[in-house]
C-alpha cells in the first residue's frame, strides 16, 4: 500500500486552483479595469483629448498585455489556463471603459481615437485567433468586424444627430448583426488536432465568447441611449429576429410580425415605417433560411476525470434551408405586404396616419395581380382586399349600411360569400386529405 505524503494534496490543490483555474486573472482584471475608471474621473476636468485618450490607450495596453499570456501559455502547452486568459482578453474586446464614446466629443483628435481603436480591435481578433489555431470564416470574421466597427463609429454619428435620429442606423446595424449570426452557420474550428473533451471546451468557449460579445454591445447601445437619446425601439427589429429564428410554427411568426407592428402603431407612429421595412426583411430571411433539425452523429463527451467516453450517439443539428413552398409564398407574400406598410406609413405622426396613395395602391394591386398568376398565391388577395377596403372608407366611397334595403344586400352578399369560402376550404383538405387512413 502506498503512503500519501500530507504535501501531495496541497500540491494538487495549487495545482487546480492557481495554474488549472487561475483566479488572480480575473482579479488582475477586475483592479486595471476599476484603476482605468478611477482615472478617468480624476482626468474628467480636463480639456486635453490626450489625457482621455490616455485612459483608453492604458486599457489597450492591458488588453494587449492579456493576448501576450496567451501566447505565453499556449506556446507552454497550457491550454487550460490559455482559454480563461483569453476569455478575458474577449471581455476587454468590447470597450468597458467606453472610450469610443468619450472621444466624440474632441473634434479631430476623437477621430484618430476611434480609428487606432478599431485598428487594434482589429489586430487582437487577429492575434486570439491564431494564438488558439481557429480557423475563422470570412463570414464570421466580418461579423465580428462590423461589430467592433459600429461600437467605434456610431458614436460620431450619434453625436452630431443629438437632437434625435439616431433609431434608424443603430437599428440596422443591429439587424444585421443579430440577421448574420442567427440566419448563418458561425463554425469556428480549431487547426489542432483535439480530442472530444478538447471539442467540447471549443464549443462551450464560443459559446461565452459570443455571449459575453452580445452583451457588451447591448450595454453600449443602452449608454448611447442615455448620452444620443437613442430609443428602445431600435432594438425591436433585432428581438423580433430573435422570435423569428427560435419559435417553429409558422403562425407564431406572423403573430409576432403583426404584433410588433401594432404595438408600434400604437406608441410610436413615427417609426412604424422603420419597423415594417425590418419586418419584410426578417419575413424573406425567414423564406429563405428556415431553420430544420438534421440528426448528425457526434460523441457526447464529458470530462475525462469524472466518466469514460461514450459511443457516438445521433444529435440533432441545426441547418438553414428554403422554406417549403407553401410556407415560403405565404413568407413572402407577408413581406410584400410589410414593405408596402413601410413606404405608406412614411411621414406617419402621432396625430395623423398618411392618406393612401392612388399610385402605391395601383402599384400594389399589379404585383400582387402578377404573384397570385404566377405562383398561384390565392391567399395574397385577402390582405389585398382589406388595404383597398380601408382606401376605400378613407376616401368615402364604402360606408356603413343605411336602412332595411342596405343591410339586406349587405348580409345576403356576406351569405353568398361565405358559402363560397366554405365550399372552397372543404374541397381544398379534401384533396389534401387523399390517401390519409380514415379516422
Amino acid at each position: 500500500m502506498t503512503e500519501t505524503h500530507p504535501g501531495d494534496a496541497w500540491q494538487r490543490l495549487f495545482h487546480r486552483w492557481f495554474i488549472q483555474y487561475n483566479p488572480l486573472y480575473l482579479f488582475s482584471a477586475a483592479l486595471v479595469l476599476g484603476g482605468v475608471t478611477l482615472m478617468s474621473r480624476g482626468l474628467a476636468l480636463s480639456e486635453s483629448p490626450l489625457t482621455q485618450l490616455l485612459v483608453g490607450g492604458v486599457a489597450e495596453l492591458y488588453s494587449w498585455a492579456l493576448l501576450a499570456g496567451v501566447l505565453l501559455l499556449r506556446r507552454a502547452g497550457l491550454r487550460r489556463p490559455a482559454v480563461l486568459l483569453g476569455l478575458i482578453a474577449v471581455l476587454y474586446q468590447g470597450d468597458l471603459t467606453l472610450h469610443s464614446e468619450t472621444v466624440v466629443y474632441h473634434g479631430p483628435a476623437g477621430v484618430i481615437g476611434s480609428a487606432l481603436w478599431l485598428a487594434s480591435f482589429v489586430g487582437k481578433v487577429l492575434v486570439l485567433a491564431r494564438g488558439f489555431e481557429l480557423v475563422v470564416p470570412p463570414r464570421v470574421l466580418a461579423l465580428v468586424l462590423a461589430g467592433g466597427g459600429g461600437i467605434a463609429l456610431l458614436p460620431h454619428y450619434l453625436g452630431i444627430a443629438m437632437a434625435g435620429g439616431g433609431d434608424w442606423p443603430v437599428a440596422l446595424w443591429l439587424f444585421a448583426l443579430t440577421a448574420s449570426a442567427l440566419f448563418a452557420p458561425m463554425r469556428v474550428t480549431s487547426l489542432a488536432a483535439l480530442g472530444a473533451w478538447g471539442e467540447t471546451v471549443l464549443r462551450r468557449a464560443l459559446r461565452a465568447t459570443w455571449a459575453i460579445w452580445a452583451v457588451l454591445v447591448l450595454f453600449h447601445v443602452w449608454f448611447w441611449g442615455r448620452e444620443f437619446g437613442v430609443t428602445g425601439w431600435s432594438l425591436v427589429p433585432a428581438l423580433l429576429l430573435v422570435v423569428i429564428r427560435r419559435v417553429p410554427a409558422e403562425a407564431f411568426v406572423f403573430a409576432a410580425a403583426g404584433a410588433v407592428l401594432g404595438i408600434t402603431a400604437r406608441f410610436r407612429p413615427e417609426a412604424v415605417s422603420m419597423v415594417a421595412c425590418f419586418v419584410a426583411a426578417a419575413l424573406a430571411l425567414r423564406a429563405f433560411r428556415s431553420p430544420r433539425l438534421v440528426q448528425c452523429a457526434q460523441i457526447r463527451s464529458r470530462p475525462p476525470y469524472r466518466e469514460p467516453p461514450m459511443d457516438p450517439v445521433s444529435i440533432p443539428e441545426l441547418v438553414f434551408v428554403r422554406a417549403e413552398r407553401a410556407a415560403w409564398l405565404r413568407l413572402l407574400t407577408g413581406s410584400l405586404f410589410a414593405l408596402y406598410v413601410a413606404v405608406w406609413a412614411h411621414g406617419a405622426t402621432p396625430s395623423a396616419w398618411p392618406a393612401h396613395s392612388l399610385a402605391l395602391d395601383i402599384v400594389l394591386v399589379a404585383a400582387v395581380t402578377v404573384w397570385v398568376w404566377r405562383a398561384r398565391a390565392l391567399f395574397a388577395l385577402v390582405p389585398l382586399g382589406a388595404v383597398l377596403f380601408h382606401a376605400g372608407v378613407e376616401r368615402g366611397l364604402i360606408s356603413a349600411p343605411r336602412g332595411s334595403l342596405e343591410w339586406g344586400l349587405t348580409q345576403i352578399a356576406l351569405g353568398f360569400l361565405l358559402l363560397l369560402g366554405s365550399v372552397g376550404i372543404t374541397l381544398r383538405w379534401q384533396r389534401r386529405a387523399v390517401g390519409r387512413p380514415e379516422p
